[in-house]
């Protein structure tokens, strides 16, 4: 899920090897572009701090002076297209997934090798805090977890928890906050996002026919996502952790999974074909909770009860530009949905036309 807000209100989503920042068109004017220009080879991914200032974006590797120079990760300032900091040695070959931690100190990655290595830094100190191999599958998407509330009392507990666990740790994982599914071994306490006492940091990644939570305290260690009878095994492409706690994600038939510990809590059917990207919306405004993309080129708003709002058809959309001097469409195969943000209203775009479209509240739209 390649596109984001700034704090400005820019459009931040890669080309090629850049990444373009397109800003809100004045009143009577064209909008503005600019540019990052750090990458010396295809971007792959995009990652938003939780501030909107701050952006990271991961490469494939480049050849320099005949030779093959490994895959880099870039953390640089929207305001002034600055590099804050360049993370590189772990990832030979691509980058195909980053996220911050939720608070904007820790960055996750993903890399494509053999066995898809993710390495957690803190990219303030350019440090590499740990990297380990996830899985022989390709992976698609990473995501830190919430840290478990503190003191909950403790509810049934959820099928797939590990019961030989730590009592601290059970006690977490039996909320809708710890989506690791308490899998941790004897670790007990703290959460994702941070340390939080000694916990260490949790994390998801999905990818093709794989969804693992990892618990990177001393190592990493690993467990298998549960499907049960509510959900099938299929490649997942997208993940998002919602506003309560729980995980989200995408399926290649067109579901989106809805995550309770390591098990499927409930199953929305939405999409006609493969779940490209999922956003939450983080203000919840007008009850709004995330939204979905799809490969049948639609954009479904959920509510925060799960239910949909609203059904925004690209299909239509493209249908109704057709071209004044030939009388043809300009697109001549359905769209499709690969990247969406969910975000407040703001100043409708004018200008050229671009990859990325907005649909405000009242049915206007503009690219």
């Amino acid at each position: 899920n390649n596109v984001h807000f700034s704090a400005s209100g820019d459009a931040v989503y890669p080309a090629a090897a850049v990444v373009v920042l397109a800003g809100p068109a004045p009143e009577g004017g064209r909008r503005r572009q600019r540019f990052y220009t750090g990458h010396s080879d295809d971007v792959l991914c995009l990652a938003r701090h939780p501030t909107g200032l701050l952006f990271a974006s991961g490469q494939k590797s480049f050849l320099r002076k005949g030779a093959a120079a490994a895959a880099c990760i870039h953390v640089w300032d929207s305001s002034d297209l600055c590099t804050r900091a360049r993370l590189t040695g772990v990832h030979a070959f691509a980058i195909v997934g980053l996220a911050f931690s939720p608070d904007g100190g820790k960055l996750i990655s993903c890399g494509v090798d053999d066995l898809h290595t993710i390495a957690i830094w803190d990219w303030k100190n350019k440090t590499l805090l740990v990297a380990a191999p996830s899985s022989p599958r390709p992976l698609y998407g990473v995501a830190f977890l919430s840290p478990p509330p503190p003191q909950r009392p403790q509810g049934p507990v959820q099928d797939g928890a590990d019961d030989s666990s730590a009592s601290a740790l059970d006690a977490a994982a039996n909320t809708p906050a710890d989506t690791s599914g308490g899998g941790a071994g004897g670790d007990t306490g703290g959460g994702a996002g941070g340390d939080t006492g000694g916990g260490g940091v949790r994390f998801a990644v999905c990818g093709e026919r794989e969804l693992r939570f990892g618990h990177a305290l001393r190592g990493v260690r690993w467990r298998k996502a549960i499907f049960g009878a509510r959900a099938e095994l299929q490649t997942l492409p997208c993940l998002a952790l919602n506003t309560d706690g729980r995980l989200l994600t995408g399926s290649r038939r067109g579901d989106v999974y809805v995550w309770q510990g390591a098990v499927v809590w409930r199953r929305l059917r939405g999409h006609a074909g493969s779940v490209h990207a999922l956003n939450v919306c983080v203000e919840q405004a007008r009850g709004a909770g995330f939204a979905s993309g799809g490969a049948d080129g639609k954009a479904i708003l959920w509510s925060a009860a799960y239910a949909q709002m609203r059904i925004i058809d690209c299909n239509a959309l493209c249908r109704a530009k057709v071209t004044a001097s030939i009388h043809r469409l300009l697109l001549e195969r359905s769209p499709r949905v690969p990247s969406v943000r969910h975000g407040a209203p703001r100043t409708p775009r004018e200008g050229p036309v671009s990859p990325v479209g907005e649909v405000r509240r009242e049915g206007r739209r503009g690219f």
